[in-house]
């Protein structure tokens, strides 16, 4: 799909809406705010009588792959776009529902690359549940539970400024460690404790078979009984005034999967990570994550990634928010030994948020990619795009 025509037609549609609204006089509203001030009230009327609230996130991503060898030229795009229904049922329950959809793949199947540059392209085009969950707190929110089709990332490797594609980091090494194998959504519980503010321990289990289009139930309980496990701890302190969060993480994955020397196959797989944040100054924000993986069966043997964001960028600018992140995969010795080209990949990636209101963001992003596919025969590739989120 070249940079498509249809979302970005209706990217720059609502955008014009936006700056539009922005350059009307004082007292003056346009239609375009006048139907979301409509929908704002509607919401918030049903969510106080029926205890119904509905979201809406549209994204857009349009990249440009700017040098490197046979991508000169090469631009793609992707669209997205999730509605989330959160239902209020008895004290301290709610169930949650999150229909997904979009087009594109992006440059991810031209580029190879192990880290990623797009982790909100490759969305089928129909219309499909990726979550649905009841979600229970206990005892004064100090027990927190969720069961049901879930995201595991949705609560495990968090992390403040780097966890968000649709409105932080957009290389999927900057939303989550790619050295833990996360399976995708499916059917899981999680349980989180946390007995005083600044500590927590929690735990999960969800079908490691999962096909994020399915609703889980043909692999979870009428298949082989697989079952990825994450265990994670977390300290949350305030240091200097100052706001931090500490995360170590276990995960253990009992599937057989093949060694990557041909010896065999190795069952129960497991592995670490960390990710830490913390608050700097009002404005700074500093974030780093470590994942380790077995290089019998894993690609990426070390993963690290560090970095950080700058509220108010520019003078005046509150809202807007700027980025910088490096992420670096540390191929296992298995896997340099049967690729000879195989080298350490590193990622590098800077973007700008612009607030332009309430429901709209846009802003560009700029990643270098050295040595692409983990191959050093590759060309050093630089990406650069556009982004822009609708979100109500």
């Amino acid at each position: 799909m070249r940079l498509g025509r249809g979302p970005f037609v209706c990217v720059l549609l609502l955008g014009s809406c936006v700056l539009a609204n922005a350059q009307e006089p004082a007292g003056e509203k346009s239609q375009a705010r006048t139907w979301l001030a409509h929908c704002e009230r509607y919401r918030e009327k049903a969510a106080e009588k029926y205890g119904t609230y509905v979201d809406l996130l549209v994204t857009y991503q349009g990249q440009l792959s700017l040098n490197g060898q046979k991508r000169e030229g090469k631009g793609k795009s992707s669209f997205s776009y999730q509605v989330g229904l959160t239902q209020r049922l008895w004290k301290d329950a709610e169930l949650y529902i999150e229909a997904k959809g979009g087009s594109g793949r992006g440059l991810d199947p031209i580029l190879g690359s192990v880290l990623g540059v797009n982790d909100d392209a490759g969305q089928p085009r129909c219309l499909y549940v990726n979550k649905a969950y009841l979600s229970q707190s206990l005892f004064d929110e100090k027990v927190q539970m969720a069961a049901g089709k879930v995201d595991m990332t949705d609560f495990f490797d968090g992390n403040e400024v780097a966890n968000c594609e649709d409105f932080q980091f957009l290389s999927s090494s900057l939303v989550n460690d790619p050295a833990i194998p996360f399976p995708s959504e499916g059917i899981g519980v999680v349980v989180r404790f946390a007995p005083v503010e600044w500590f927590y321990v929690m735990a999960g289990v969800a079908d490691a078979q999962a096909v994020e289009t399915e609703m889980g139930t043909n692999t979870a309980f009428h298949d082989e009984d697989y079952s990825f496990s994450a265990y994670e701890f977390g300290f949350t302190p305030k240091i200097a005034g100052r706001q931090g969060n500490y995360r170590f993480l276990l995960w253990y994955d009992p599937q057989p999967v093949d060694q990557i020397n041909g010896s065999g196959v190795k069952r129960d797989d497991a592995g670490f990570a960390l990710s830490f944040d913390q608050e700097i100054t009002d404005r700074v924000t500093l974030f780093f994550r470590y994942g380790f993986g077995h290089e019998q069966v894993r690609d990426i043997e070390h993963f690290w990634s560090l970095g950080g964001q700058l509220a108010e960028p520019l003078p005046g600018r509150k809202d807007d928010v700027l980025g910088l992140a490096v992420a670096q995969a540390v191929l296992g010795k298995d896997y340099r030994d049967a690729n000879a080209a195989a080298h350490t990949e590193t990622l590098l990636e800077l973007y700008y948020r612009l607030q332009l209101n309430e429901q709209f963001t846009v802003g560009p992003h700029l990643q270098v990619i050295v040595n692409p596919a983990a191959n050093s025969s590759n060309d050093c590739a630089v990406v650069g795009g556009i982004r822009a989120v609708f979100s109500f």
